[in-house]
């Protein structure tokens, strides 16, 4: 997780104490987001990081995923 935290506080500007850490046993919460009114907002997926680099190289298009 540690590159997730570097990628948070360099491309969007947040301070070392507005990134939390939360590991999901099963892998399915690959981004969560907290906005001001107390709200969260999550990405979630199947339990293959393809699926999630798939999204990311392909935004902000949606293309279908192959993978089970």
């Amino acid at each position: 997780k540690g590159l997730e935290v570097i990628e948070a506080h360099w491309l969007f500007g947040f301070a070392p104490d507005q990134i939390g850490i939360v590991v999901h046993p099963e892998s399915v919460v690959h981004s969560m987001i907290e906005l001001i009114d107390g709200s969260v907002i999550a990405q979630m997926g199947i339990t293959d990081m393809r699926h999630a680099i798939q999204y990311a190289l392909t935004y902000p298009e949606r293309h279908a995923c192959e993978l089970p």
